[in-house]
């Protein structure tokens, strides 16, 4: 089951997501993962979603380079609501033959990345229930917000 980081696909352990880890200088990251299929308690057949949470840097370009060991998607999803959300854009990567989605949105915007199999059942001759996975971000801010907050509330913070 996945409840570290099975986002909407996962609500009955509160949709969890993973806050992508600090970025560079830069705003890079290179980011390895672990995805793949399991058989739930009712015997059917699901793949291990990974959900993540990102913010747009200053330029307003988010560059997202995806490899695998298996055929893997990577989806872009909007609204940021688990009722309505919907993939927005996609790639699909590997094994071996990496894929890229250019995102363009305002600088501090969040962005929700999903990674998974093509398919909800390993394919014949794989061994094992995991593969792991390589994310390459280019262009991510260095702080992700996990509140709202005012400009007011900010400056209270250091009087």
């Amino acid at each position: 089951m996945d409840a570290w980081n099975g986002g909407c696909n996962s609500p009955e352990f509160g949709n969890p997501f993973s806050i992508l880890p600090m970025p560079n200088y830069y705003g890079g990251l290179i980011y390895c993962g672990q995805s793949g299929w399991y058989i739930n308690a009712d015997g059917g057949n699901y793949r291990d979603t990974d959900w993540y949470i990102g913010m747009i840097g200053h330029t307003g370009v988010l560059e997202w380079t995806l490899d695998a060991e298996q055929e893997t998607f990577g989806f872009l999803l909007e609204p940021h609501d688990c009722g309505t959300v919907s993939v927005a854009d996609q790639i699909t990567a590997g094994p071996c033959a990496p894929a890229t989605m250019v995102i363009q949105s305002a600088p501090g915007a969040l962005v929700w990345l999903w990674v998974g199999p093509t398919t909800f059942e390993a394919p014949g001759g794989f061994v094992g229930h995991e593969y792991m996975y390589i994310c390459d971000l280019v262009g991510l801010s260095e702080t992700v917000a996990t509140e709202s907050i005012t400009f007011d509330g900010i400056k209270s913070l250091y009087r």
